[in-house]
Protein backbone atom coordinates (compact mmCIF):
# COMPACT_ATOMS: atom_id res chain seq x y z
CA UNK A 1 0.00 0.00 0.00
CA UNK A 2 1.47 3.28 -0.77
CA UNK A 3 -0.10 6.82 0.17
CA UNK A 4 1.71 10.10 -1.92
CA UNK A 5 1.79 13.15 -3.48
CA UNK A 6 2.56 14.65 -6.66
CA UNK A 7 2.78 18.95 -7.21
CA UNK A 8 1.15 19.85 -10.82
CA UNK A 9 2.29 23.74 -11.98
CA UNK A 10 1.31 25.41 -14.96
CA UNK A 11 4.01 27.13 -16.85
CA UNK A 12 1.63 29.32 -19.10
CA UNK A 13 -0.42 32.35 -17.73
CA UNK A 14 -3.86 30.70 -18.80
CA UNK A 15 -5.93 28.78 -17.02
CA UNK A 16 -4.88 24.91 -17.34
CA UNK A 17 -7.16 21.42 -17.42
CA UNK A 18 -3.92 19.40 -16.55
CA UNK A 19 -5.38 16.23 -18.39
CA UNK A 20 -6.32 18.19 -21.61
CA UNK A 21 -3.32 19.81 -21.84
CA UNK A 22 -0.28 17.24 -20.64
CA UNK A 23 -1.63 13.78 -19.60
CA UNK A 24 0.12 13.47 -16.64
CA UNK A 25 0.86 9.67 -16.39
CA UNK A 26 1.44 7.96 -12.89
CA UNK A 27 3.29 5.06 -13.29
CA UNK A 28 3.03 1.99 -9.92
CA UNK A 29 5.64 -0.16 -10.01
CA UNK A 30 6.00 -3.06 -7.50
CA UNK A 31 9.03 -5.62 -7.52
CA UNK A 32 7.10 -8.17 -6.80
CA UNK A 33 4.24 -8.06 -9.15
CA UNK A 34 4.56 -9.51 -12.66
CA UNK A 35 1.78 -7.42 -15.03
CA UNK A 36 1.15 -4.53 -16.65
CA UNK A 37 -1.76 -2.30 -16.98
CA UNK A 38 -3.76 1.56 -17.64
CA UNK A 39 -0.86 3.60 -15.84
CA UNK A 40 0.54 1.04 -13.90
CA UNK A 41 4.06 -1.02 -14.65
CA UNK A 42 5.25 -4.05 -12.43
CA UNK A 43 7.62 -6.62 -12.89
CA UNK A 44 8.68 -10.31 -10.98
CA UNK A 45 5.96 -12.73 -9.87
CA UNK A 46 4.27 -13.09 -6.56
CA UNK A 47 1.72 -15.42 -5.14
CA UNK A 48 -1.76 -14.12 -5.51
CA UNK A 49 -3.36 -12.68 -2.48
CA UNK A 50 -6.85 -11.37 -0.87
CA UNK A 51 -7.16 -7.96 -3.04
CA UNK A 52 -9.14 -6.32 -0.80
CA UNK A 53 -9.75 -3.37 -3.46
CA UNK A 54 -11.96 -5.71 -5.49
CA UNK A 55 -13.88 -7.57 -3.03
CA UNK A 56 -15.21 -4.20 -1.79
CA UNK A 57 -16.19 -3.24 -5.56
CA UNK A 58 -17.95 -7.04 -5.73
CA UNK A 59 -20.10 -6.17 -2.32
CA UNK A 60 -20.66 -2.83 -4.38
CA UNK A 61 -21.82 -4.62 -6.92
CA UNK A 62 -24.14 -7.50 -5.21
CA UNK A 63 -26.07 -4.41 -3.82
CA UNK A 64 -24.71 -4.58 -0.41
CA UNK A 65 -25.37 -1.06 1.72
CA UNK A 66 -22.85 -0.45 4.71
CA UNK A 67 -24.72 1.77 6.98
CA UNK A 68 -22.68 3.92 9.87
CA UNK A 69 -21.57 7.06 10.88
CA UNK A 70 -18.09 8.68 10.21
CA UNK A 71 -17.45 9.72 13.86
CA UNK A 72 -18.11 6.15 14.87
CA UNK A 73 -14.71 4.32 15.95
CA UNK A 74 -16.64 1.00 14.68
CA UNK A 75 -17.44 2.20 11.63
CA UNK A 76 -14.49 3.39 10.88
CA UNK A 77 -12.58 -0.25 11.76
CA UNK A 78 -14.92 -1.90 9.68
CA UNK A 79 -14.01 0.16 6.25
CA UNK A 80 -10.16 -0.07 7.54
CA UNK A 81 -10.38 -3.64 7.16
CA UNK A 82 -10.84 -3.02 3.60
CA UNK A 83 -7.44 -1.07 3.33
CA UNK A 84 -7.28 0.74 0.38
CA UNK A 85 -10.15 -1.29 -0.40
CA UNK A 86 -12.38 1.18 1.97
CA UNK A 87 -12.76 4.21 -1.11
CA UNK A 88 -14.87 1.25 -3.06
CA UNK A 89 -17.28 0.28 -0.28
CA UNK A 90 -21.14 1.28 -0.49
CA UNK A 91 -21.16 3.25 2.72
CA UNK A 92 -23.48 5.49 3.95
CA UNK A 93 -23.63 7.75 6.28
CA UNK A 94 -27.15 7.71 8.80
CA UNK A 95 -26.22 10.25 11.49
CA UNK A 96 -27.05 14.08 11.25
CA UNK A 97 -24.10 17.00 12.02
CA UNK A 98 -25.33 16.15 15.75
CA UNK A 99 -25.34 12.29 15.89
CA UNK A 100 -29.12 12.07 15.70
CA UNK A 101 -30.21 9.40 12.95
CA UNK A 102 -31.15 11.13 9.61
CA UNK A 103 -34.04 10.44 7.68
CA UNK A 104 -31.89 7.45 5.66
CA UNK A 105 -31.35 6.03 9.34
CA UNK A 106 -34.99 5.81 10.51
CA UNK A 107 -35.86 4.33 7.06
CA UNK A 108 -33.58 1.88 7.56
CA UNK A 109 -33.80 1.00 11.72
CA UNK A 110 -30.81 1.34 11.99
CA UNK A 111 -29.80 0.83 15.54
CA UNK A 112 -26.17 -0.41 15.85
CA UNK A 113 -22.67 1.09 13.67
CA UNK A 114 -22.13 -0.19 11.80
CA UNK A 115 -24.48 -2.38 10.21
CA UNK A 116 -24.48 -4.33 6.86
CA UNK A 117 -27.50 -5.24 4.72
CA UNK A 118 -26.26 -7.36 1.71
CA UNK A 119 -28.02 -8.19 -1.83
CA UNK A 120 -28.91 -11.91 -0.80
CA UNK A 121 -31.41 -10.07 1.81
CA UNK A 122 -28.98 -11.09 5.01
CA UNK A 123 -28.18 -8.40 7.69
CA UNK A 124 -24.97 -8.51 10.20
CA UNK A 125 -24.59 -5.40 12.77
CA UNK A 126 -21.57 -4.50 14.72
CA UNK A 127 -17.55 -4.74 13.14
CA UNK A 128 -17.69 -8.03 10.88
CA UNK A 129 -14.44 -9.65 9.85
CA UNK A 130 -13.87 -9.91 6.32
CA UNK A 131 -14.45 -13.76 6.34
CA UNK A 132 -18.13 -12.88 7.92
CA UNK A 133 -18.62 -10.71 5.13
CA UNK A 134 -18.55 -12.94 2.66
CA UNK A 135 -19.55 -16.10 4.12
CA UNK A 136 -22.99 -13.61 4.99
CA UNK A 137 -23.07 -12.06 2.14
CA UNK A 138 -22.31 -15.37 -0.13
CA UNK A 139 -19.69 -12.97 -1.91
CA UNK A 140 -16.12 -14.57 -2.05
CA UNK A 141 -12.80 -13.10 -1.63
CA UNK A 142 -10.92 -12.08 -4.87
CA UNK A 143 -7.85 -12.88 -4.83
CA UNK A 144 -4.96 -11.04 -7.02
CA UNK A 145 -1.26 -9.99 -7.76
CA UNK A 146 -1.55 -6.97 -9.64
CA UNK A 147 -1.70 -3.20 -7.67
CA UNK A 148 -4.18 -0.80 -8.32
CA UNK A 149 -4.67 2.91 -7.76
CA UNK A 150 -7.53 5.07 -7.34
CA UNK A 151 -8.18 7.41 -10.52
CA UNK A 152 -7.04 10.62 -10.31
CA UNK A 153 -9.53 13.16 -11.86
CA UNK A 154 -8.97 16.36 -14.28
CA UNK A 155 -7.27 19.19 -12.09
CA UNK A 156 -7.33 22.55 -13.02
CA UNK A 157 -4.27 24.08 -12.62
CA UNK A 158 -3.63 27.80 -12.72
CA UNK A 159 -0.66 29.94 -13.34
CA UNK A 160 1.87 30.25 -9.79
CA UNK A 161 -0.39 27.93 -8.38
CA UNK A 162 0.63 24.88 -7.75
CA UNK A 163 -1.36 21.62 -7.36
CA UNK A 164 -1.06 18.83 -5.34
CA UNK A 165 -2.60 15.98 -6.23
CA UNK A 166 -2.74 12.78 -3.65
CA UNK A 167 -1.85 9.34 -5.25
CA UNK A 168 -3.63 6.56 -3.63
CA UNK A 169 -2.14 2.59 -4.40
CA UNK A 170 -2.74 -0.63 -3.16
CA UNK A 171 -0.71 -3.93 -3.59
CA UNK A 172 -2.94 -6.98 -2.21
CA UNK A 173 0.68 -8.74 -0.95
CA UNK A 174 1.21 -5.42 1.10
CA UNK A 175 4.49 -5.47 -0.57
CA UNK A 176 6.56 -1.89 -1.11
CA UNK A 177 4.99 0.49 -4.27
CA UNK A 178 6.99 3.26 -6.00
CA UNK A 179 4.84 5.41 -7.06
CA UNK A 180 6.45 8.30 -10.09
CA UNK A 181 4.73 10.85 -11.97
CA UNK A 182 6.05 12.04 -15.83
CA UNK A 183 4.41 15.20 -18.06
CA UNK A 184 4.11 14.33 -21.96
CA UNK A 185 4.80 18.26 -21.89
CA UNK A 186 6.61 20.25 -19.65
CA UNK A 187 7.02 23.13 -21.35
CA UNK A 188 2.73 23.57 -20.54
CA UNK A 189 2.83 21.54 -17.09
CA UNK A 190 5.74 19.90 -14.56
CA UNK A 191 4.99 17.23 -12.11
CA UNK A 192 7.37 15.99 -9.40
CA UNK A 193 6.42 13.91 -6.29
CA UNK A 194 6.31 15.78 -3.07
CA UNK A 195 10.07 15.16 -1.49
CA UNK A 196 10.50 14.83 2.60
CA UNK A 197 7.38 13.30 3.26
CA UNK A 198 5.98 13.22 6.65
CA UNK A 199 3.18 12.89 8.48
CA UNK A 200 1.51 12.61 11.60
CA UNK A 201 -1.23 9.53 13.18
CA UNK A 202 -3.15 10.52 15.64
CA UNK A 203 -6.09 8.86 17.73
CA UNK A 204 -9.10 10.31 18.14
CA UNK A 205 -11.75 9.24 20.41
CA UNK A 206 -14.99 8.04 19.42
CA UNK A 207 -13.37 7.71 15.67
CA UNK A 208 -10.22 5.96 15.44
CA UNK A 209 -7.29 7.06 13.83
CA UNK A 210 -6.53 9.70 11.64
CA UNK A 211 -3.24 10.45 9.99
CA UNK A 212 -1.98 13.95 8.60
CA UNK A 213 0.36 14.54 5.50
CA UNK A 214 2.82 17.68 6.35
CA UNK A 215 4.75 19.37 3.75
CA UNK A 216 7.90 19.90 5.35
CA UNK A 217 9.85 21.41 2.33
CA UNK A 218 7.04 23.94 1.61
CA UNK A 219 5.79 25.11 5.15
CA UNK A 220 8.97 23.87 7.30
CA UNK A 221 8.40 26.63 10.17
CA UNK A 222 4.98 25.45 10.63
CA UNK A 223 5.70 21.79 10.42
CA UNK A 224 9.20 21.94 12.51
CA UNK A 225 6.97 24.34 15.93
CA UNK A 226 3.89 21.08 14.89
CA UNK A 227 6.59 18.43 15.19
CA UNK A 228 7.74 19.72 18.88
CA UNK A 229 4.53 19.96 19.82
CA UNK A 230 4.03 16.73 19.05
CA UNK A 231 6.78 14.99 20.29
CA UNK A 232 7.03 17.54 23.65
CA UNK A 233 3.31 15.71 24.33
CA UNK A 234 0.94 18.68 23.66
CA UNK A 235 -2.02 16.82 21.89
CA UNK A 236 -1.89 13.61 24.34
CA UNK A 237 -4.93 13.51 26.56
CA UNK A 238 -4.64 13.54 30.40
CA UNK A 239 -6.87 12.80 32.83
CA UNK A 240 -7.47 16.85 33.55
CA UNK A 241 -9.89 17.45 30.27
CA UNK A 242 -10.05 17.16 27.03
CA UNK A 243 -7.39 18.54 24.17
CA UNK A 244 -7.56 21.96 22.72
CA UNK A 245 -5.72 22.15 19.55
CA UNK A 246 -3.50 25.49 19.73
CA UNK A 247 -5.28 27.80 22.49
CA UNK A 248 -5.38 31.23 21.86
CA UNK A 249 -5.19 32.43 26.00
CA UNK A 250 -5.73 30.84 28.91
CA UNK A 251 -9.01 28.64 28.81
CA UNK A 252 -10.00 29.15 25.98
Amino acid sequence: MASDFYEAASEQANSLLAQQYAALTSQVANTAVGSKSSGMVAEGEATAAADLVAFAKALSTSGAKLYGADWNAASTDQRNLFQEGRNYLPFVEVTNADRTLNATGVAQNITTYPTWKFGNGQVATGLQTLEQISTISGVAIPTGVQPTFVEVANQTVRFGSPVHVPIDAYDPNGGPLTVTVTSSNPNVISAEMVNNPKSVRMVVNGYGEMVFRLFADEASRPVNQFEQLVNSGFYNQTATGDIIFHPLSTGS
